[in-house]
């Protein structure tokens, strides 16, 4: 359980459970391409250098978290961690084990998964595929439209976003959604 204050947060007080990881036997590949340091100045000078080109970037809220996994892992929390008011407004009571634990199967992605980041960016291909956008081949994370001017990179899940007009923008935008 990580607790944080995050000033610059609409709701700073954050609480969130993460998988122990480091518990967790995971035999696939968990490398995930990111935008490092050249891919990322790359786009910032081909912006800069291009007649009426634009940036903008792009957070996508809970991106590891909604991603669906084809195989669950399991986790258990002690049950001494959550309040009885918590127990209660859950209906946690009647999960607990005699051993003092309430056991959560994870069927979506986690902080602390090993293969969170790799199953997110597997769905991320999937999903933008029908609307045209790919990772430009020999490249970590730099993406292409097939007919559009648009190009991003991608680092986790932030893009920044090479486009030229706001209908572009817009379909990136709604590709993501």
């Amino acid at each position: 359980i990580v607790s944080e204050y995050r000033a610059q947060k609409s709701d700073p007080y954050r609480i969130r459970i993460t998988v122990g990881g480091d518990q967790i036997h995971y035999a696939g590949e968990t490398f995930t391409p990111n935008a490092d340091i050249t891919t990322s100045k790359v786009l910032f000078n081909s912006v800069i250098s291009t007649p009426n080109a634009k940036f903008m970037t792009i957070d996508i809220k809970d991106f590891f978290l909604t991603t669906p996994m084809e195989q669950a892992e399991y986790l258990r929390i002690n049950a001494k961690y959550l309040s009885p008011e918590f127990r209660t407004a859950y209906n946690l009571n009647e999960k607990i084990h005699s051993d003092g634990y309430i056991y959560c199967k994870v069927k979506k992605g986690m902080y602390g998964l090993k293969q969170a980041a790799v199953l997110a960016y597997e769905n991320l291909i999937k999903n933008l595929a029908p609307f045209g956008y790919a990772p430009i081949p020999n490249t970590d994370s730099y993406w292409a439209h097939k007919t559009n001017p648009t190009k991003f990179c991608l680092c986790v899940d932030d893009f920044g976003i090479k486009y030229f007009t706001k209908t572009d923008l817009n379909h990136l935008i709604n590709a993501l959604q």
